[in-house]
């Protein structure tokens, strides 16, 4: 239900993968959005169309960032379930009623007019802000500058920082700058780097679409070391299968 392979029953970053995930029994979901020309949010992962869409240029560009949302909505995506993207404001509409008390995770990419990170944000916070979803919302970036933003414009606002590498130097920052947590790459999510980071007061989510044997691993380990408080994942009811049976085995 997550990133798009060939052979996906539902496209990445759609509404029909959402609302499978969370009926499934996901925690919650995780979506990415980008500013269309029109100065709307579009949930879509890439810069450029072509990898998870089937048609790889609109009104002859490939920039997402250069065509309307209007037009970018009837973009066909890539998949079994037919879907087409969805604006964030369209998302949100459609999981609001069914999240409960589930959180909603929106990564807010860098563009490809660096100039239109700020709008971005700016957009993200007009958007969800005043919605009733906003205390589940969590906001996440690999760009720090687009985290301090976001809290100037709203204190109350949840962040979490991507760190790829660095991952002390993030924590440092995080710490400082009030972030509420740190997405760190799964292979970096040794028990001893997390647990820095949870003593300077953020929470450890392990993440970047760990395949399945790592996705056990984690949840395997996490039970050992409390060191992560949460794992993203690609296979929704593969992971909860896994920590089905990690929950039992502790209990046992």
């Amino acid at each position: 239900m997550g990133r798009w392979h060939a052979g996906s029953r539902y496209p990445e970053n759609s509404i029909p993968a959402f609302l499978a995930a969370l009926s499934t029994g996901a925690d919650g979901i995780e979506l990415d959005v980008h500013l269309a020309a029109d100065d709307e949010l579009v949930v879509y992962h890439d810069q450029r169309l072509g990898r998870v869409s089937e048609v790889r240029q609109v009104s002859g560009t490939p920039l997402v960032c250069d065509v309307p949302s209007d037009e970018l909505s009837r973009v066909p995506l890539k998949g079994e379930v037919a879907a087409t993207i969805p604006t964030l404001a369209e998302a949100v509409a459609r999981v609001g009623p069914v999240l409960g008390e589930r959180e909603l995770w929106v990564e807010l990419k860098r563009q490809h007019h660096r100039a239109r990170n700020r709008r971005l944000v700016e957009r993200a916070v007009q958007t969800l802000g005043d919605h009733p979803v906003w205390p589940r919302v969590v906001l996440r970036s690999f760009d720090e500058d687009m985290l301090v933003q976001v809290l100037t414009l709203r204190g109350d606002a949840r962040v979490h920082h991507l760190a790829l590498a660095r991952v002390e130097h993030a924590i440092q920052h995080g710490r400082r700058r009030g972030f509420e947590g740190i997405a760190i790459y799964h292979p970096l999510a040794r028990p001893a780097l997390c647990r820095q980071a949870r003593r300077a007061g953020l929470t450890v989510t392990a993440g970047g679409d760990p395949p399945k044997g790592e996705v056990e691993r984690l949840l395997r380990g996490a039970a050992v070391h409390r060191h992560i408080d949460h794992i993203t994942a690609d296979d929704v009811g593969h992971a909860l299968a896994v920590r089905r049976d990690v929950e039992a085995a502790s209990c046992g």
